[in-house]
C-alpha cells in the first residue's frame, strides 16, 4: 500500500485518473498548486507529483480534504477522484451517493437517456439555434486521439439565453470523458452517469444573449485514462443545425 509518506511505484486508479486529468487540462503541477491555494488548500508540488505517479495517495485527513477542491480545479465531477481511493480511506460525499443511485432506464435509443441526463441539470436544447457545428479531430500515427475541438455558432431564441448542455460518452470502460471550455464559455455543473459511461455538462456562456443574437463558442472533448487505437469516432447531433 502506498501512503502520504511515499512508497512503491504501484499504479492505481487514483493516480491514473489524476495524471490523465492534469494532462487533459494542460496545466503544470505548480499551476495546479496555485489554483488549490486560491481555494485555501495547501498542497506541495512534490505531493501532487507523488499522487499522480502512484508513489503515494491521499490518506491523512488534511490530504483527503484537498480532494474536493482538486476535483473542482480539474473540472471533474464531485467525488470522481475520491471514488478511486480505497473505500476504507475515503468518505463518501453526497454527490458520490447521487452517482451511485443514478439508475436510468435501459433503452436502445441513445437520445432518450441523453435527454434524461440533460433534464437532471434542468436544461434542454430549446434555447438556441445551432447555426453551425464544426468538429476538428486529430489522431496520431498510432490512431490515438490527441485532439477533438468543437466550434459552435449559436443564435439565441429568447432573451437571457446563457447556458446549454453537452453530452459526452464512451464505449470504452477504461477511459473517462472530460469537457473543457475554450472560448466564450466555462464549465458549470457536471453529472456523471456510469451506466452509460457518459457525462452531462452545463456550459455557461460568458454573458447572456439577447433574442437572435449570435455567439461563437468553442470547447474541447477529451478522455482520461489509457486509450486504445481508434477504429471509428461517432458524433451525434440531436437536431440538425438551423432547425431548433
Amino acid at each position: 500500500m502506498t501512503t502520504d509518506d511515499g512508497g512503491s511505484q504501484t499504479q492505481d486508479g487514483f493516480a491514473v485518473v489524476l495524471r490523465g486529468a492534469i494532462a487533459a487540462r494542460g496545466i503544470s503541477l505548480d499551476q495546479l498548486r496555485r489554483a488549490l491555494a486560491r481555494k485555501g488548500v495547501t498542497v506541495s508540488v512534490a505531493t501532487l507529483s507523488y499522487w499522480q505517479s502512484g508513489r503515494s495517495r491521499p490518506e491523512r485527513a488534511t490530504s483527503l480534504a484537498a480532494i474536493g477542491p482538486l476535483e473542482e480545479c480539474l473540472e471533474l465531477p464531485r467525488g470522481f477522484l475520491a471514488s478511486r481511493l480505497p473505500t476504507s480511506r475515503r468518505r463518501q460525499t453526497r454527490d458520490e451517493e447521487f452517482y451511485d443511485q443514478a439508475q436510468l432506464p435501459d433503452t436502445s435509443v441513445r437520445p432518450h437517456h441523453i435527454g434524461q441526463a440533460v433534464e437532471q441539470l434542468d436544461l434542454d436544447y430549446s434555447g438556441a439555434t445551432w447555426v453551425s457545428i464544426h468538429d476538428r479531430i486529430r489522431l496520431d500515427r498510432n490512431r490515438m486521439e490527441t485532439m477533438h475541438e468543437v466550434r459552435l455558432l449559436l443564435q439565441a431564441r429568447r432573451d437571457g439565453f446563457d447556458r446549454f448542455p453537452v453530452w459526452m460518452e464512451t464505449d470504452d470502460p477504461s477511459i473517462y470523458p472530460v469537457v473543457t471550455a475554450l472560448t466564450n464559455c466555462r464549465v458549470g455543473r457536471v453529472r456523471e452517469f456510469r451506466e452509460h459511461r457518459g457525462i452531462a455538462v452545463e456550459m455557461l456562456l460568458e454573458r447572456p444573449l439577447r433574442q437572435e443574437e449570435t455567439m461563437l463558442v468553442e470547447h474541447r472533448l477529451s478522455f482520461v485514462g489509457p486509450q486504445t487505437p481508434k477504429t471509428y469516432v461517432w458524433r451525434r447531433v440531436v437536431t440538425p443545425p438551423g432547425r431548433w
